[in-house]
């Protein structure tokens, strides 16, 4: 529990009068179980009862107030699916309203004065509104005489029942509510006191406030982001705090894996590994993300970093998302840290037992310096003696609390994360705003353009011949499906696999998805890897951990059910032993659908991919599975909200210049929320 007055938002949503335990459970189905959680559930649109419109004015769908006497009722027969109707009369005109399913009518009798707020229809020839809200009376303040505010369905809770609750908890618990941000910020930014910006936002004093883009909701969304971005600042400064053992042999290692790798590196990779070099040199740890569209070299890169660390008398570690990709790293990196002689150890969840006793004794007593694994990794009771470098492949893969879980294995640990899904700024800036970012732009020799194409499903037949093309030369092919059982406008991998193994006759044709057992999985795609099959019938689950230099095929069905970064990196699959590769994007789509899958015969430019995406499809692609939740925006719109976006993080990381503490008075209630809602969670992390 927080201290101060802005603690009272924190206590259950069962101290409100009127809320027990089985209306808490509904709100529970919104994630309402404080206060300040149902003064968070914004509402979605707002209606204008400010006054009411005779019958004769109404236009069919209009959103309209009404009042008048009731003229006939009809209560229809008991049951769930009881039919309630009456008509009502203003002077001006009739209108009939009905409700369906209402256990025992509403009280309502003929002579009675009602007043309905509703969408109009028409019925017959004459105004009607379905399940309209009856309003007690024009004099209350939280249905009636104002912008109303309208929500997401709560189920078995009303509307007007949870604007009725949000109005007791803003009468009883705002009154001295302190601000996070600072009077001055506040003021600069035009921004409201945080109590008035949550009054106005549910129940607004000017049509101005009824805005999506009002000051109240500006105000709540600007304190969201700034108190992220504060977060992150933090953060960063708390690594810098720490001490790290610098990485001296960096020329060395570079000279090695060049020599390894056969062909010079690319100036892109040149440029990378100098900023990477220069973090290293010094005693802070480096914070760095690598980002490489797909068959920018981020391995090498890696392998320099890794390399440079061991020679230079630390432990290094690389941690990927499959165990798949860590045997494949494991080799790659074998062959090219080959002359520097660096042995690499294996650490899954798979391994002998015998195996895996030896190499965790190895990594705690220093003799293993050079590691690459899964999660395994992470878990208790793996030691190191001095673990100075961590490399995460694929850490949009993983969430915080890996990422936190492998630093805690040493002290002051230097940190490369990468990634192969680029990711637009402004996004890195919220997500990844506490680390430093390189970018490698630019190909290695030898990697040809992927040919993209789009067809419709009455041409898949063209596929198929490209398949069988390629495997008379030798090559193998990608057919990627969205789902692993059959469904309603869905065609699965099942299904796909069992029709081509009749179509494609000849071919050895593989099947993998996630519903397979780990085992079978790795399994499958080994036998793929060493070109035991020539075709491969797969969900997403190839996105990443494969590198098989003969695949040259990428076939996408239902292509619009996937994000553009999506099928960019599944692209990314095809063509990486430099054979001229093509990917088929099999879809029905049209319009602007159409025209988004289109994009992708025109690019293979990553950023240019993931822009476009994140305005259609939002974050979620990007962030990944494993940062579900973190961070956990409730109301900023990544890219709606870009520009407030930019101002809260200057405002944050001016703020922190000026007070790295946070030890002024007037920052107390910001380091509370900080405190519950970002540090807490980083000391969790860490313990984790």
């Amino acid at each position: 529990m927080l201290r101060g007055s802005f603690s009272r938002l924190l206590v259950p949503i069962e101290t409100v009068k009127g809320v027990g335990p089985a209306t808490a459970e509904k709100l529970k189905a919104r994630q309402i179980e404080t206060l300040e959680d149902a003064l968070l559930f914004l509402p979605v649109r707002y209606q204008d009862r400010s006054r009411t419109t005779l019958v004769a004015d109404l236009t069919p769908g209009q959103e309209a107030l009404v009042a008048g006497e009731v003229v006939r009722v009809s209560l229809g027969r008991p049951g769930p699916r009881r039919v309630t109707s009456l008509t009502l009369e203003d002077g001006s005109g009739r209108l009939t309203a009905t409700w369906f399913g209402l256990g025992g009518g509403m009280g309502l009798e003929k002579g009675s004065r009602v007043i309905l707020c509703g969408r109009v229809d028409e019925f017959k020839g004459r105004p009607a509104m379905v399940h309209p809200e009856l309003i007690p009376s024009l004099d209350d303040p939280d249905h009636a005489g104002r912008f109303v505010p309208l929500y997401r369905p709560i189920p078995g809770f009303s509307v007007r029942r949870f604007r009725r609750l949000v109005g007791s908890i803003i009468q009883g618990g705002l009154r001295s509510l302190d601000s996070p941000l600072p009077e001055e910020l506040a003021r600069k930014e035009g921004l409201l006191d945080l109590a008035e910006a949550f009054r106005r936002v549910h129940f607004p004093q000017e049509p101005a406030d009824a805005s999506l883009e009002g000051p109240p909701r500006r105000t709540l969304i600007f304190t969201e982001l700034f108190l992220f971005q504060a977060g992150l600042g933090l953060s960063r400064l708390a690594r810098r705090e720490e001490r790290s053992a610098p990485v001296a042999a960096f020329s060395r290692a570079r000279e090695g894996v060049r020599a390894g790798l056969g062909f010079e590196l690319t100036p892109a990779q040149e440029r990378v590994l100098e900023e990477i070099a220069a973090d290293l040199a010094g005693t802070r740890p480096m914070n760095r993300l690598l980002q490489g569209d797909v068959g920018s070299g981020k391995t090498v890169v890696a392998a320099a970093v890794l390399a440079a660390t061991v020679l230079s008398g630390g432990q290094a570690a690389l941690m990927v998302p499959t165990e798949l990709l860590a045997r494949q790293h494991q080799a790659e990196l074998t062959r090219l840290a080959n002359g520097l002689g660096i042995e690499t150890a294996l650490l899954t969840s798979s391994l002998d037992q015998a195996v895996r006793r030896e190499v965790l004794a190895g990594l705690e007593e220093g003799r293993v310096r050079l590691v690459v694994g899964t999660q395994a990794l992470i878990q208790e009771g793996v030691r190191f003696r001095n673990l100075n470098l961590a490399v995460i492949d694929e850490q949009h893969r993983f969430g915080i609390r890996q990422r936190a879980g492998l630093l805690a294995k040493g002290r002051g640990v230097h940190l490369l994360t990468m990634t192969a899904t680029p990711i637009p700024r402004s996004l890195a800036l919220t997500v990844y705003g506490d680390l430093e970012v390189s970018i490698l732009d630019e190909r290695p020799p030898g990697r040809r353009p992927v040919v993209t194409r789009l067809l419709p499903p009455g041409r898949i037949e063209r596929a198929w011949q490209a398949v069988e093309k390629a495997a008379a030369q030798g090559l193998q092919t990608y057919v990627i499906l969205p789902a692993v059982e059959p469904g309603r406008d869905l065609v699965s991998v099942k299904e796909r696999h069992r029709k081509l193994v009749k179509r494609l006759s000849g071919l050895k044709v593989g099947l993998v998805h996630g519903k397979l057992d780990r085992e079978e999985q790795v399994a499958v795609m080994d036998r793929f890897a060493a070109g035991k099959l020539d075709v491969l019938v797969a969900t997403t689950v190839v996105e990443v951990g494969l590198d098989v230099p003969r695949a040259a095929v990428m076939v996408v069905e239902q292509a619009e059910r996937f994000g553009l970064a999506q099928i960019h990196q599944l692209r990314g699959r095809v063509g990486r032993g430099g054979t001229k590769a093509a990917c088929l994007l099999i879809s029905q789509a049209q319009g602007q659908s159409r025209q988004r899958l289109k994009s992708l015969e025109e690019t293979e430019d990553g950023f240019e991919i993931a822009e476009a995406d994140l305005s259609v499809r939002g974050p979620g692609d990007f962030i990944g599975p494993g940062q579900t939740g973190w961070p956990d925006f409730r109301l900023a719109d990544l890219v709606g909200d870009a520009e407030l976006l930019a101002g809260a993080r200057r405002a944050a990381f001016r703020l922190l210049e000026a007070d790295p503490g946070l030890s002024r008075p007037e920052h107390r209630t910001l380091v509370e929320i900080l405190d519950r809602r970002w540090l807490r969670r980083l000391r969790l992390s860490r313990a984790g």
